[in-house]
């Protein structure tokens, strides 16, 4: 989904490094391990971009819950990191997923409105 974003241009303008990775087929689940390396070089600022691939095999609330988990463990493992967690979208290959999407993302949206009151 976000595979042709040029971190090169990205980098443009900015002083401090941007650092891009994909993972190609990787559920939420399998994001625990990815994310590790990054997390262990402590960065300021981290976007998520995650979810997408669970939407065959998972419920909308199993998928909420997996991206709430990553954003709780990264946010414990990193005091301080800014961190965002896009929606994540309906894919041009299962237009029947619409309503799942628009389903996770609601729950995602709720769980960091309580994210953010409890400060983490």
């Amino acid at each position: 989904m976000i595979k042709h974003i040029e971190p090169a241009k990205l980098r443009q303008g900015l002083k401090s490094g941007v650092t891009f990775r994909t993972f190609a087929g990787a559920k939420t689940e399998d994001m625990k391990y990815y994310l590790q390396p990054t997390l262990t070089a402590k960065p300021s600022h981290l976007i998520l971009h995650v979810g997408t691939n669970d939407l065959a095999g998972k419920s909308p609330e199993e998928i909420a819950q997996n991206i709430s988990e990553l954003i709780k463990a990264a946010a414990e493992q990193v005091p301080g990191l800014k961190l965002l967690s896009s929606e994540i979208i309906t894919r041009s290959d299962r237009e029947d997923n619409d309503q799942k999407v628009q389903q996770v993302n609601s729950l995602v949206e709720l769980i960091d409105m309580l994210f953010t009151i409890m400060g983490i």
